[in-house]
């Protein structure tokens, strides 16, 4: 799970710097746009095989929350 940790870092961080858009992308810091989701258990306790099985419970795009829960908006 380490190696998958630092795989996402590489891609976003670089990717966002790539674009020159590491200002407002590529980490979770304050004032930055945000695309994650919420997981309803640790997956780095689990094995990979299983992630799938984790119940989603907020998602994220462009720092707006899309999903919370059981409810899909894009008025958040």
């Amino acid at each position: 799970h380490a190696a998958l940790m630092e795989c996402d870092a590489v891609a976003t961080y670089n990717g966002a710097r790539f674009m020159g858009e590491e200002k407002a992308l590529g980490s979770l810091e304050p004032g930055k746009l945000a695309d994650l989701v919420v997981l309803g258990g640790d997956f780095m306790t689990i094995a990979a095989a299983e992630i799938d099985t984790l119940p989603v419970q907020l998602t994220v795009v462009g720092g707006r929350i899309i999903f919370e829960g059981s409810t899909v908006s894009g008025k958040h």
